[in-house]
Parts: structure tokens; sequence; C-alpha cells
């Protein structure tokens, strides 16, 4: 039986209010609309861009902002923002019929991404969910767990990190187009496959 690994934030799970709601709390003279704050986050401008193009931090005042952001964003809080996309449930209940399931994710807190998965009705599709905690890549984790890994299992993430980690490990990549990163831009990384939903996955 092959493998999925599922990236989470952005891929099963929908973190566009969490992130937002934090950004406006921790920059309150942001004006930024939601469409607008994403519209620049799935084309690649990341927080430090846009504090310094937009509000003149400097790198002193970015780094205060990068450390409170940490402190809180997966706190229960803001994590009680999550949402699950849509079919993600429907289509997790067939894919474990044929594969075997896992998360592989960059948050720093395993036993918080556990227990909000838990809370969502998710974590039974796996078989373990994978946390960097900021120690390990998501490259490290997938071999670490398989020691062998199959050209046609598959890697599914929304960002172009994620399809260079499956190059890497030499499994199929699957971009998602409905995550953080645009389409135009997971292009360029040359994905094996692009879906705009995740029933849309072709196995």
């Amino acid at each position: 039986m092959n493998n999925i690994f599922f990236d989470l934030d952005g891929t099963l799970i929908n973190a566009g209010k969490r992130m937002y709601s934090l950004f406006q709390f921790l920059v309150p003279q942001s004006k930024l609309t939601y469409s607008e704050y994403w519209d620049l986050k799935r084309h690649k401008v990341n927080h430090q861009m846009i504090l310094q193009q937009r509000f003149g931090y400097d790198e002193e005042r970015f780094k205060v902002f990068e450390k409170e952001w940490l402190s809180l964003i997966e706190t229960d809080e803001y994590l009680a923002m999550d949402t699950i996309y849509p079919n993600v449930p429907e289509m997790l209940s067939e894919l474990q019929k044929d594969y075997t399931l896992y998360v592989v994710t960059a948050r720093q807190f395993k036993q918080k991404t556990l227990g909000q998965l838990q809370a969502l009705g998710l974590l039974g599709f796996f078989k373990k969910v994978l946390v960097t905690e900021a120690v390990k890549t998501k490259e490290d984790l997938i071999r670490q767990e398989i020691s062998t890994l199959d050209p046609e299992d598959l890697l599914i993430g929304d960002t172009g990190h994620d399809i260079l980690t499956a190059k890497a490990l030499n499994v199929r990549s699957v971009a998602v187009s409905y995550g953080f990163t645009a389409l135009e831009i997971l292009k360029t990384y040359e994905p094996d496959q692009q879906i705009k939903s995740i029933k849309d996955l072709n196995r």
C-alpha cells in the first residue's frame, strides 16, 4: 500500500482567518482587508516585506513582530479559528481504503496539532502526524518514518517548499491551488499535478 503525505495548513485546514486575525492584532495600524492580505501572501510577499514596505518596520521591529507571531499563532484562541476545507473528510475516507495516510507539518507543537485534528474529527484518518517542531525538516521526518519510499507515493501541499520536498524524496508532488500560494507561483516549481479541490486528486 502506497503512502500519501499531506501538508496541514493550507491543504487540509484553512488557517486563513487565524493568520489574518493575528496579523491585524499585532499590526493594529493595518487597514488591509482579508482579501488584500491574502493576495499579497499568495504571491510570495512575506510578512517582512509587507511590514517594511507598507508600515515602515525596521529589522529590530520586525524581529519583535516575528517573536510575538510565533508565540501566539498556535495558541488555542487562534487555532479555534481554523476550519476544514470542503470535501476533505470524504476524500480522506476514500483514500484511506487504498493508501496509508500521514500529516507532515511545519508547526511548532505536536500535542496542539494532535488536539486540533482530534477536535476537527480528522485524526483517525492518519497513521501518524509528523511535526517539525522547528527542529527538523519535512524531508527529514518523512525519511525517518519511511525507510524506503515508492516513486508512486504522494506529497500533497500548497507551497513551493512542499513541491521541492517531494522532488528531493523522489515521490509525486501534488500542488493545491486553494491554499497559501497562488497557482501561477506553484506552476514555476513544476509539480506533477495541480488541483483546485482535494476531490480533484488524480490517483
